[in-house]
C-alpha cells in the first residue's frame, strides 16, 4: 500500500520474503501481495524465500512483468543486487517475517550503498 501511494520516487522497489506461520493461509496471502505489486506496478519485486514462488506467480499472472521480478531462495547477496538496480530518490521497502531475517538484507543493502558513494571505499 505504501509504495502504491509514495509520490516523487523515480522507481518503486519492493524487496519481499516469506511470511511464515500462516497455516492454511500461506498461499492466498502470498499471493495477495502479488496482486497487490501488479496492481501498485512496481519497477522491481525482489523476493526470497520458497513461498515467495506464489507471489512471483500471482504478480506475473496480474501483468507485472517478469523482467521486473527477481527471486531467489537465499538472502545472500540480494542487498547487493538490489543496490545496483537503484539510485537516490528511489523508494524501496524491505518486508518479511522476522524469521526470515530481512534486516540482514537491509544491512547489505546500505553497505553496498555506502561503498558506492564512496567510490567503493567501504
Amino acid at each position: 500500500e505504501f509504495l502504491r501511494n509514495v509520490e516523487g520516487a523515480a522507481k518503486r522497489v519492493l524487496v519481499f520474503g516469506d511470511m511464515k506461520e500462516l497455516g492454511p493461509r500461506e498461499e492466498e496471502d502470498h499471493r495477495s501481495v502479488g496482486r497487490a505489486a501488479a496492481e501498485a506496478e512496481l519497477d522491481l519485486l525482489v523476493l526470497v524465500g520458497e513461498s515467495v514462488r506464489w507471489t512471483e506467480e500471482e504478480a506475473i499472472a496480474r501483468g507485472l512483468s517478469a523482467s521486473r521480478v527477481l527471486r531467489s531462495s537465499e538472502r545472500g547477496g540480494i542487498g547487493a543486487r538490489v543496490a545496483a538496480e537503484i539510485a537516490a530518490g528511489d523508494a524501496v521497502v524491505v518486508k518479511g517475517s522476522r524469521s526470515m531475517r530481512m534486516e540482514e538484507v537491509l544491512e547489505d543493502l546500505r553497505r553496498a550503498l555506502f561503498a558506492a558513494s564512496a567510490g567503493g571505499r567501504a
